[in-house]
């Protein structure tokens, strides 16, 4: 949960997301200005200079004149639209718009717990396999140990001493496997929190939950992420988007009409008319009919209708997906339960047997070779248990994701199933 809560304020993606939706917001109150009047003011001042030559009425040559004159003029006009079909499409354009990024936003925000969780989970299982590498390097050296001595006691092989080194070889390969595998875990967390997480909490095997999901059954998991999927319902505006963009296309067939009003004021001088003022006051509607564009409504609204019946095969493709993970995901959990418990079953024989394997061998009766394999079977089951733990709680988030569903809560309920240490 503090990875989390670390990863809202620093994931690229999160934030990335946060931004958008500020920006669809703002679309929003763009496209609802239109319904607003529109007010302009025009100041002007300023200084006119003139020179002027005229010809004399009798005589030759001419007369020249200088003058310096000034002008101002202040003029207001306030539009305010009566009708407009294409702002109407805008708004509920920009409106869907805006429903679709908080899905969105609402979506990245579980992205963001999943890749949490799975970064978290890689980590715990990495350092679950360096640990059964430790502990099978730890048993194969005391085999080899057990192998040189019998061997130096007359009743070993060389064969023995050269089988616990090839296994001893292979051991230590694997844990650097492990050692880069949990280095990789530990950087992608890193890349969604920023800093480089030390130290983690370990899974309490105790405490993990053997459930099965609820509710229990998989219609009702099915509805939810019909209903709830951020991906569905982004989908569902995406529908209504491209049905606005069809609206605001026919809209260039359509008139505008506008309220305007106005105020001006000139005030100037020039060679014709001394100190001339004009005050004009005037109030009318303006209407604009469009007659031809060439065709361009025609053609941008038969584009708008493409892609609204676009976006619906999109919203069936989305709605495929997201069952079929839910299904995928439901049986995970369910099938995931019967492998633990299985693993559980095999990791109790695999100790067993490899006791009695060791008894045999110091008897006499085993040889080494058996003894590494016995160990090898153990630890593999022990590999394999870990990582049906660690396959089940991700199968949780997953479908909870799927559904649409998931909340902080369920990271903090995980974060109650670990301990300081394992």
């Amino acid at each position: 949960i503090e990875a989390f809560h670390e990863a809202l304020h620093y994931d690229a993606a999160m934030q990335s997301a946060k931004k958008d939706n500020v920006i669809q917001h703002e679309e929003v109150d763009k496209s609802n200005a239109l319904f607003y009047p529109q007010a302009r003011l025009l100041l002007y001042q300023g200084r006119s200079f003139s020179d002027s030559n005229t010809p004399r009425l009798f005589g030759p040559g001419t007369t020249s004149q200088y003058r310096m004159y000034d002008s101002k003029n202040f003029g207001l006009t306030i539009r305010q639209s009566l009708f407009n079909k294409s702002n109407y499409a805008a708004f509920n354009q920009t409106r869907e718009a805006a429903y679709k990024s908080d899905a969105v936003l609402t979506k990245e925000n579980l992205s963001l717990m999943t890749r949490i969780s799975g970064s978290y989970l890689d980590i715990l299982m990495a350092l679950d396999n360096i640990e059964y590498s430790d502990m099978q390097k730890f048993n194969v050296e005391t085999q080899l140990r057990s192998a040189e001595a019998r061997y130096e006691g007359g009743v070993g092989t060389i064969t023995e001493i050269n089988e616990a080194k090839a296994n001893l070889e292979s051991v230590t390969a694997k844990k650097l496997e492990w050692d880069n595998t949990l280095e990789y875990a530990k950087r992608m967390l890193e890349s969604y929190i920023g800093r480089y997480p030390s130290d983690v909490l370990r899974l309490n095997q105790q405490k993990l939950p053997k459930e099965k999901p609820n509710p229990p059954s998989i219609e009702s998991w099915l509805n939810l992420a019909l209903e709830k999927n951020p991906e569905i319902i982004a989908a569902q505006h995406e529908i209504e988007i491209a049905a606005a963009d069809i609206d605001k296309s026919i809209a260039g067939h359509y008139p505008t009409l506008d309220l305007i009003a106005s105020k001006s004021y000139t005030e100037s001088q020039n060679d014709y008319s001394v100190g001339s003022r004009y005050d004009t006051n005037a109030i009318g509607l303006q209407l604009d009919i469009p007659i031809y564009y060439g065709g361009y409504v025609e053609a941008n609204t038969r584009s708008s209708v493409a892609k609204f019946e676009q976006s619906k095969e999109e919203f069936s493709k989305k709605q495929r997906e997201v069952k079929a993970n839910v299904r995928k995901y439901f049986h995970e959990i369910i099938n995931g339960l019967s492998r633990i418990t299985a693993f559980e079953k095999a990791v109790e024989s695999n100790e067993i047997a490899l006791t009695g394997t060791i008894k045999g061998f110091e008897a006499g009766f085993r040889t080494n070779i058996e003894v590494l394999n016995a160990q090898e079977k153990l630890y593999v089951s022990k590999h394999d248990l870990s990582k049906e733990r660690y396959s089940l709680i991700y199968n949780r988030i997953l479908l909870k994701q799927s559904a649409g569903t998931l909340s902080e809560q369920d990271i903090q309920e995980i974060s109650g199933w670990l301990s300081a240490k394992n």
